[in-house]
């Protein structure tokens, strides 16, 4: 639910961003600069709007990249320790089973010590005369 709430987030804050970026690149369009990408060729008129429409798309773009890279070891680190977790869950399973094993084993010696002792046969008492 936590995750979907800061995705939901995230998402109310990016998209009316760009959607303001993207009406401002629209209503501007007037304003152009010539720009010259080599010596060899003609320079290119482009809106103003749209370089910086274009250059903040590229800024989200190499931002998330790095991110993204600086938080591999902090994944790595975290899939292993859930790789951890679950087999310590199954240790305490299996020693939870084990557990209930033994006591079912001890229940049931005390059930077959309890009926054989009331089955057992009374032992006969010999009639010893007493000597003075």
């Amino acid at each position: 639910m936590m995750k979907f709430l800061n995705l939901f987030i995230k998402v109310l804050i990016t998209l009316p961003v760009i959607a303001a970026l993207f009406f401002i690149t629209l209503s501007n369009r007037g304003v152009y600069l010539d720009m010259t990408w080599s010596p060899l060729h003609e320079a290119a008129a482009l809106s103003l709007p749209l370089i910086i429409f274009v250059t903040c798309i590229i800024g989200f773009i190499w931002g998330s990249l790095i991110l993204w890279s600086n938080t591999l070891e902090l994944r790595a680190e975290r899939r292993a320790l859930k790789k951890q977790i679950a087999i310590l869950e199954k240790q305490i399973d299996f020693q939870r089973m084990e557990i209930e094993r033994q006591a079912a084993l001890k229940q049931a010696a005390k059930n077959e010590t309890i009926r054989i002792s009331n089955t057992a046969q009374p032992t006969p008492r010999i009639a010893v005369p007493e000597i003075l």
